[in-house]
């Protein structure tokens, strides 16, 4: 066999493969195509990912802001809980105290009266004013 019949024999058996090797090629840059597209898909989600996670980070902000205010309140309320029982007490002991004051009016007051009568008894015993009754 001389060379050019050697070249066409080889050129006769590689023929197939170059039509399996173009189909190869066809194939892959279907693959590369489709491989874009989902790149392409996958930068858009992340992209959506990376605006979601943003505003859970916001959400998260201020949930602990309304934690933080809610802490406040809540040991504002505490202080005037305990201001109120503070006044509270010192009403109950104000109240006791007025009840002794009203016991012991009654007391001098019942006192006078009696006091009175007999300063009205001993005038007209004496027959001389003690004192002018207000009128």
């Amino acid at each position: 066999m001389d060379d050019l019949e050697l070249l066409l024999a080889m050129k006769a058996m590689l023929a197939p493969l170059q039509k399996d090797i173009s189909e190869i090629k066809g194939r892959t840059s279907i693959i590369e195509e489709r491989t874009l597209e989902i790149e392409e898909r996958a930068l858009r989600i992340e992209e959506r990912a990376s605006k979601i996670e943003e505003r859970a980070l916001r959400i998260e902000e201020r949930a602990s802001n309304i934690e933080e205010r809610t802490l406040s309140i809540e040991e504002r309320t505490s202080n005037i809980e305990n201001r109120t029982q503070s006044i509270e007490e010192r009403l109950t002991s104000i109240e006791q105290d007025i009840d002794v004051l009203k016991e012991d009016s009654a007391i001098t007051r019942n006192g006078v009266n009696m006091l009175l009568d007999w300063a009205e008894q001993a005038q007209i015993e004496v027959k001389t004013p003690l004192y002018k009754k207000a009128e």
